[in-house]
């Protein structure tokens, strides 16, 4: 009887901290000039920064355990947050940072283990996010060179991001990106999904084992695109470059006008399909092994076995379409 009394008085206390309020355990302030870069290495505790009218950093800390809060210090201009202690049954943690509208850090850093990361309209020298099981969500954000942001199993969203890089990763989780303006962007994801829309970029490469690519609205002077497993889809203006593989997904690629380089398409067993507008100038050598290529340009389709070679509007750079047992077919 002692045992289960004891095993109850457990239940209730789990529901107890399950259901407990967070509540502000401790803030702190300090005059934005103290402050020159930020870093947090976090645990479970969630992490929002956002920006205030005030001209002071101010950080808030709510808990539903107050014995569990973070460790907060500055030093030489750094502000760290750091975890004291590992998440327990039903700890919830949550940190709220404020920086004054025309505040620029020098370097922000941020690392949780299941944490969750929101930051919006923020400027820093180099920007470097990293989650395990948690999600970061960025909006608004200005790189003077580098922002990264990397995931374990969560997923990423960035929407207007501006800087000389942005590279983003994730093993399983997806990634969501909207108006990105840099000279190089890079996404690798192992088995995620990655969609893109509004990027403009010199370079632009994405890359996933399992998940799909949707590329949308974006100006990428060099394009490159591979899938091992999923679909490839991808709207380009001012393309002068492109690079997309697949092995057993489909390809379709909408430009504006013809590659000013030579670029290619490769499949194994997907379909192909290449849309540009019918007066472009350009040399397309073609090669299938069990494929169709329906040439709407031409109105006509050719059962292409091995290689098909053809110019159009006087030729120009080649273009390599090659599948194993897709079908190609290219259209305005």
């Amino acid at each position: 009887m002692k045992k289960i009394a004891a095993f109850v008085l457990c239940l209730f206390a789990g529901a107890a901290a399950l259901f407990a309020q967070d509540q502000l355990v401790t803030s702190k302030t300090w005059q934005a000039a103290e402050v020159s870069s930020l870093s947090f290495r976090l645990s479970y505790e969630d992490l929002k920064v956002e920006r205030h009218s005030g001209d002071e950093v101010k950080i808030a800390v709510y808990s539903n355990n107050a014995s569990r809060i973070p460790e907060i210090s500055l030093s030489g201009g750094t502000l760290l947050v750091k975890s004291r202690k590992k998440q327990k049954l039903h700890d919830r943690c949550r940190l709220v940072v404020q920086l004054p509208r025309d505040y620029r850090a020098e370097t922000f850093s941020a690392e949780s283990s299941s944490g969750d990361m929101s930051m919006e309209e923020l400027s820093a020298g180099t920007w470097q996010l990293s989650a395990s099981s948690g999600t970061i969500t960025c909006g608004g954000i200005t790189a003077d060179t580098d922002f990264a942001a990397r995931t374990s199993s969560g997923n990423i969203t960035l929407d207007t991001i501006r800087a000389k890089t942005i590279t983003c990763g994730s093993n399983s989780g997806s990634i969501r990106l909207l108006q990105l303006t840099a000279e190089s962007i890079s996404c690798r994801a192992s088995s995620g999904d990655m969609r893109l829309s509004q990027a403009e970029a010199k370079t632009l490469g994405c890359t996933t084992t399992s998940g799909s690519i949707g590329v949308l609205q974006t100006g990428a002077e060099r394009l490159s695109c591979t899938a091992s497993s999923g679909n490839i889809a991808a709207e380009c203006t001012g393309c002068r470059h492109f690079a997309i593989h697949a092995k057993s997904g489909r390809v379709q690629l909408e430009l504006d006008k013809a590659p000013a380089e030579a670029s290619e398409i490769k499949t194994s067993s997907g379909d192909i399909q290449l849309r540009m507008p019918k007066a472009s100038s350009f040399e397309l050598a073609l090669t299938s092994s069990s494929g169709d290529f329906n040439d709407e340009f031409n109105r006509n389709t050719i059962s292409a076995r091995n290689t098909f070679r053809s110019t159009y509007n006087g030729g120009g750079v080649q273009i390599k379409l090659e599948s194993s047992s897709g079908n190609i077919r290219l259209s305005e």
